[in-house]
């Protein structure tokens, strides 16, 4: 990967939910830091026995040919420790 796509700044929105609460954060920085700022999420929720589910959400635009105008729609990825399933299900 190029070095000026590494360095792009991204926006999201991290959330980590645990049986308590939701802390969600708003995060705008290159991507190699997003991709470890949730792998240490994933690794700490991994590692814990308290129901933790992670996730990281961000807009991507996409061009409506229809409409013809752009669209926001979110790309996420999340992960649900194995304390999390038993208690809540994989499909929450």
């Amino acid at each position: 990967m190029p070095l000026h796509e590494k360095l792009e700044v991204f926006y999201c929105i991290f959330e980590v939910t645990t049986p308590y609460v939701t802390q969600r954060q708003e995060m705008e920085a290159p991507r190699i830091m997003l991709e470890q700022r949730f792998i240490a999420l994933v690794e700490q929720a991994a590692a814990s026995n308290e129901p933790i589910k992670v996730a990281i959400r961000r807009p991507i635009p996409i061009w409506s040919q229809f409409d013809q105008q752009w669209f926001d729609r979110e790309a996420s990825i999340e992960f649900k420790n194995n304390a999390y399933v038993a208690k809540y299900g994989a499909d929450d």
